[in-house]
């Protein structure tokens, strides 16, 4: 909404999915909605690079620029006892039709349910034993399983519980101007509440540290480096590359230096 000199701009109000439409855009910043992740002990201030799971893109941010692999979550159902009386389970979700008359044993239970065909899961095992392996390399909750009046029974066990990956996904934007309204947290995101991260357009950085090794004040063409713990941005020369625990930002450039005023114009493609 703009009136005469009068602008007003609405941000994102929720958690959100990277890729999606910019929530906060005054001056040619795009931004991902998002919360910090609940079990993130990290301040989430200004400028800090940020991270999320590689795969669910769920908007769950925490501090640092660290790269890291998933890995699957693993559950195995046993299937105890046969089916008596011919209708249908219900597998995560999708129906399966079973007849007392086919399904007589609790392994041809199992065999039926494995050749399914489920929008989370990869089925395999052997006998009475199904085991349901996500299909993406992330935490998946437990598979629901409802064997209605079909007289099945079953167990499901945790094999993997699953892990979260990491990829960075961008810089917190925050406006301390505004924060300062609240004289108990003023220069940092409380945690829990919405918040905002550029991942692709302009960025300014008003101040810095040189704590790395090899790092230097921000010139033209430099290297923009996050540290892996703390995602707090450092620079360095054209060509350089980022020192054990830190991360280089490959796809960011610095595009102007104003020590004086506004400090260091970087461009963020994450």
């Amino acid at each position: 909404m703009a009136t005469k000199n009068m602008t007003m701009t609405l941000g994102f109000k929720g958690s959100g999915k990277p890729n999606g439409v910019a929530a906060y855009n005054p001056t040619g910043v795009y931004t991902l909605g998002g919360v910090q992740n609940k079990l993130d002990a990290q301040s989430m201030k200004f400028g800090v690079v940020v991270c999320s799971d590689p795969v669910d893109d769920d908007g769950v941010f925490s501090v640092g620029a660290v790269v890291t692999a998933g890995v699957a979550s693993v559950f195995t159902l046993t299937v105890a006892t046969a089916c008596t009386l011919t209708g249908n389970i219900v597998v995560d979700g999708v129906v399966l039709a079973l007849d007392s008359t086919v399904e007589t044993t609790a392994a041809l239970v199992a065999a039926a349910i494995r050749g399914m065909t489920l929008p989370r899961w990869t089925l395999t095992g052997s006998t009475t034993g199904v085991i349901f392996t996500a299909k993406s390399t992330t935490v998946y909750p437990a598979p629901t399983l409802s064997y209605l009046t079909s007289g099945v029974t079953g167990s499901l066990a945790t094999t993997t519980a699953g892990t979260v990956g990491t990829v960075p996904r961008g810089i917190v934007l925050y406006r301390p101007d505004i924060a300062m309204n609240d004289p108990a947290k003023p220069d940092y995101v409380l945690q829990g509440v919405p918040l905002a991260v550029a991942y692709f357009g302009p960025v300014w950085i008003g101040t810095w540290t040189k704590t790395a090794a090899g790092s230097v004040d921000p010139v033209v063409g430099g290297v923009v480096i996050a540290k892996e713990d703390t995602g707090i941005i450092e620079f360095m020369v054209a060509g350089a590359t980022a020192p054990s625990g830190w991360y280089k930002l490959a796809n960011c450039s610095i595009k102007s230096v104003s020590p004086d005023t506004n400090g260091a114009l970087i461009f963020v493609n994450i």
